[in-house]
């Protein structure tokens, strides 16, 4: 996918680059798989990668995208403000080793139902889990 179009005026240019015989091997097989040149490919990454100047970037592949998705409630994720969004907005729960995620659709009804209940969110999610936790085991009907 790239997210800018190519404007009406190019410029092209003519680069040599060094590469080591792996990266190379690598860039023409992603060629292979989409039918395009080995240029294309170089061109399209460049320009997709043009704003990555961090110092320490992050890049997530196609299954970790996904992991991060379920992770977070299933939505695509395309943006680094949505995974920021999704991070901050997805909260775990954890039981002595169990770790339990909450996604966010699940945690804005909670703090919804916290609000009619005049309860803090924190406090309407321990009581709710453990309510149901001892309904689960037969502890309350």
């Amino acid at each position: 996918m790239i997210v800018d179009s190519p404007s009406k005026k190019q410029t092209n240019v003519r680069v040599y680059l060094v590469l080591p015989d792996q990266t190379v091997e690598q860039y023409e097989k992603q060629a292979k798989a989409e039918k395009v040149t080995l240029e294309k490919i170089l061109e399209d990454r460049l320009r997709r990668c043009v704003g990555h100047t961090a110092i320490k970037p992050l890049y997530f592949n196609d299954s970790e995208r996904q992991r991060l998705e379920e992770i977070t409630g299933g939505h695509l994720i395309d943006s680094v403000p949505q995974v920021l969004d999704r991070i901050r907005s997805t909260v775990s729960v954890k039981v002595g080793d169990i770790t339990v995620t909450i996604p966010p659709q699940i945690l804005d009804r909670a703090k919804a139902r916290s609000q009619a209940f005049r309860l803090s969110v924190e406090d309407w999610l321990r009581k709710e889990i453990s309510e149901n936790l001892e309904r689960s085991v037969g502890l309350r009907p």
